[in-house]
């Protein structure tokens, strides 16, 4: 069927006779509408911080600051249960932290001179050695230190063995076919 001008004024007619008309009924109550946020936690801090990690075992939460110098563990309710500060002198020297996160319960830092620390409650525990002197190249967003059949396994660090230029053409292609485990 071809469609010409004169069908143009029926086909008009139609759409408005069908899409008018409806519930005439009047709704005198405004409708009030609003929202909640239902996945934050107010936490008493004054600071930027950022979600790191989640331990769902301790049901608690790993924030650290932007350059992760400090860190929070607080609860779902925001409460703070630990809060610890690194410092780069003195006898629990850390120096630049280049990313962190859980293990079992305890929070987890690379360290770019002593390696993968470990803390529980703010004060450290250990530490999982790194068997040769390693140069930090990059930053983690979170660690992805693990545990399985009685190993951990965590990101591995550059050796400072390689003869490898970091930042080089050599470096990257050495970086992809290495392992990263």
């Amino acid at each position: 069927m071809k469609c010409n001008s004169t069908h143009l004024p029926l086909i008009v007619a139609v759409i408005v006779l069908f899409s008018c008309g409806g519930n005439s009924e009047k709704v005198n109550e405004p409708i009030n509408f609003s929202f909640e946020i239902l996945d934050s936690i107010q936490v008493d801090f004054l600071g930027d911080m950022k979600l790191v990690d989640y331990d769902s075992k301790g049901d608690k939460y790993l924030l650290t600051t932007s350059y992760s110098e400090e860190y929070l563990e607080i609860d779902n309710q925001g409460e703070i249960l630990t809060q610890k500060k690194f410092t780069s002198d003195g006898l629990d020297a850390v120096g630049s932290i280049l990313g962190s996160g859980y293990l079992d319960g305890e929070v987890t830092v690379l360290s770019e001179t002593n390696g993968y620390l470990l803390y529980r409650d703010g004060l450290r525990t250990g530490e999982i050695n790194i068997p040769y002197t390693f140069e930090p190249y990059t930053f983690y967003q979170k660690l992805g230190v693990f545990r399985y059949a009685d190993r951990i396994y965590y990101p591995k660090p550059w050796a400072s063995s390689s003869a490898t230029l970091i930042g080089s053409p050599d470096f990257y292609q050495e970086l992809y076919t290495t392992p990263i485990i």
